[in-house]
């Protein structure tokens, strides 16, 4: 059968072409070629991490993790390796020259130096009003990721006494088996504990909040200087500052930038990947086109939910570089750097995602995470979003929790503002920004639908939907208040000083969400999540992570609580039997017994002995309680042994749970 001719003339045109473009870009070529030689050659001495797939159960935990591990990093690479020939194969293509984009706006008229002055001023204003709760207590979610991927936990040996047992680096980068792994953060906060620990010649054991958080705490300063750029690119240099004064007042993003979670990582790499692409459309240049790329691998990496950005931004790129081709601004092949970009990003998280990604789908799939959303979360949802507060509480009676319906009953006008004024000026802000030219509408995609989608694929799927999930709105939300709050520029020509009445009304706007989430920031200022520390501190009088204090006489108990974290010496009710078993000693040696407990909603179903015991008053006798932050379930309880004989008290027969 011949060669048929039109694919010959094609295979022709090709090798002339890539004979071309290999003489003008020798040094890409040979970096594709120097990646598609070093990939094969590992996939070939690595063979054998794939040669026995059945052996990935066998063992223990670590040595089931590592295999897996580095299964998966095999067949990251031999995807990767897919990626880098199809590339090279394509680089005719995606390697010629690419004219300059249309223009970005800029604000120029908006001086400089006020710009940058104001953008210091809220840095520093950001630093100083987060600064306290980097050391405060740390709360479950934290604790599980410290203790599972990045620090370890100390716990009790073979020989009954305390050894500390670190967490690998497998478990830093690999290990997800319920999906919660924010694997840039993990590896960001090990280092940062690791450089502590150095320079404060402290135990690998030890341990700092503020360390533990600082990457968190530095991302969410640096995403103030990028919402301020991103937007000054945009055309709203004003807009920009004012976001960058409204970020730090919104509680949910003073929460978020200081918790040892990845969010706060997302805001910045969502942040420059969008001033990436901007730029690189603009300017044609690989550094931007390669930077979109990897910030796009950053935030996935930092928080996988944020897909949905990545899925929104792509689709709005592709139909805004077909409108700059339709009117001749820039070539179709424009199209091929925005697929070299992904490709880049697909590379990075192939390495690294691979692994886990099997655990994180059984996890989705899991029974126990189904759910549905309803009028309420839609409600608590936009509460949150808007203001940093639920719209009402489940603990009425918790003196910090501040919400939506307790400030209105307070005296706010809660309900116009909420569900009047601030959707009305986020839709203006996003209408400003749409009709400001085709990077505006870009970014106005972004923020006004990233959120619904992520929203209308967990509503499919039936699976769980946190409301701080959907974090990655926050940004564009902040954005586009401030463009809605900033744009009355027009109206304000005829008047004497514009521009004073302009910053004048941005900054009485900007002072009355302060005094709206005032109480709450105040409330986030001094109190954790969950005060286990603080529950510790009454028992024991002092913290000790590292288990090397002697304990004494003293005995400490828990259940539902992560009191282990902060002494390593406590005992773990996890049954009806260990709590009989710590009374009769405590009883029998006349020893002074203390327990703490949270979460008192799943402690009742699944320890309804623990309840009933602490709940007695001839055993035990409340000495502290401490308000869980948003949620009841949080609330801490210290209770004291009141020396009672406890065989009249413990149901007969014991239940075991």
């Amino acid at each position: 059968m011949a060669f048929p001719r039109f694919l010959l003339a094609l295979l022709l045109r090709w090798l002339a072409a890539y004979r071309q473009i290999f003489g003008r870009h020798p040094v890409v070529n040979g970096i594709l070629i120097a990646m598609a030689v070093v990939l094969a050659s590992l996939l070939v001495l690595n063979i054998e991490w794939v040669a026995d797939l059945g052996s990935m159960n066998e063992g223990g935990t670590t040595k089931r993790l590592l295999r897996t591990g580095q299964a998966g990093l095999w067949f990251g690479k031999a995807a990767t390796l897919v990626i880098v020939m199809v590339s090279g194969l394509c680089a005719p293509w995606w390697l010629r020259p690419l004219p300059r984009g249309p223009r970005l706006p800029r604000d120029a008229a908006f001086p400089r130096a006020l710009f940058r002055a104001g953008l210091a001023a809220a840095l520093v204003f950001a630093a100083w009003l987060s600064w306290p709760r980097l050391s405060l207590s740390i709360y479950n979610d934290e604790e599980y990721c410290l203790r599972s991927y990045i620090r370890g936990e100390v716990e009790e040996g073979r020989d009954g006494g305390l050894r500390f047992k670190p967490a690998t680096w497998a478990h830093t980068v690999w290990a997800n088996p319920i999906g919660n792994n924010h694997v840039l953060f993990s590896v960001l906060s090990r280092l940062s504990l690791a450089q502590w620990r150095w320079w404060a010649d402290a135990d690998e054991a030890a341990l700092s909040e503020r360390a533990f958080r600082m990457p968190s705490w530095i991302a969410g300063l640096a995403s103030l200087v990028l919402l301020a750029h991103l937007l000054r690119l945009a055309g709203f240099a004003g807009a920009g500052l004012v976001a960058t004064w409204l970020a730090p007042l919104h509680p949910w993003y003073l929460r978020y930038i200081t918790e040892g979670r990845g969010y706060a990582l997302m805001f910045l790499f969502l942040l420059l990947g969008l001033i990436a692409l901007l730029r690189a459309v603009e300017t044609g240049r690989w550094k931007w086109w390669a930077g979109f790329g990897l910030a796009q691998a950053a935030m996935l990496l930092s928080y996988a939910g944020s897909v949905y950005v990545a899925l929104v931004l792509n689709l709005a790129s592709v139909g805004w570089l077909l409108l700059l081709r339709k009117n001749g601004t820039l070539p179709l092949r424009a199209l091929w750097r925005l697929a070299v970009g992904n490709a880049l990003t697909a590379c990075v998280l192939l390495l690294v995602k691979v692994p886990w990604a099997i655990f994180q789908m059984r996890h989705l799939d899991s029974e126990r995470m189904q759910m549905r959303v309803g009028s309420q979360w839609f409600d608590n949802f936009w509460c949150y979003l808007s203001t940093g507060m639920m719209s009402a509480t489940d603990d009425p009676g918790n003196p910090i929790h501040v919400t939506v319906s307790r400030l209105s009953a307070e005296g706010w006008p809660m309900g116009a503002v909420v569900y009047v004024l601030l959707p009305a000026l986020v839709l203006a802000g996003a209408v400003r920004l749409a009709r400001s030219g085709g990077a505006g509408r870009v970014l106005a995609a972004v923020f006004v639908f990233a959120a619904p989608l992520g929203l209308l694929h967990n509503w499919a799927n039936s699976t769980w939907l946190f409301l701080w999930y959907l974090i990655f709105a926050l940004p564009g939300y902040l954005a586009l208040l401030a463009l809605g709050i900033t744009w009355p520029d027009g109206l304000l020509e005829k008047w004497r000083w514009p521009h004073l009445v302009r910053a004048g009304l941005a900054a009485l706007c900007v002072l009355l969400f302060a005094g709206m989430t005032r109480p709450k920031t105040a409330v986030l200022r001094s109190h954790s999540k969950e005060s286990t520390r603080n529950a510790v501190e009454t028992m024991r009088g002092y913290t000790d992570p590292t288990g090397k204090r002697a304990p004494g006489d003293l005995l400490t108990a828990s259940f539902w609580s992560e009191a282990h974290l902060y002494d390593p010496h406590v005992r773990w009710l996890k049954r009806a039997p260990d709590f009989a078993a710590v009374l009769r000693e405590a009883h029998a040696g006349g020893r002074p017994l203390f327990v703490t407990y949270a979460h008192r909603t799943n402690a009742t179903g699944s320890n309804p002995t623990n309840v009933m015991l602490v709940d007695n008053p001839a055993l035990f006798e409340l000495v502290a309680e401490f308000p869980g932050l948003e949620e009841a379930q949080f609330t801490h309880r210290v209770l004291r042994y009141t020396g009672a004989d406890p065989e009249p008290h413990l149901p007969n027969p014991l239940p075991d749970r």
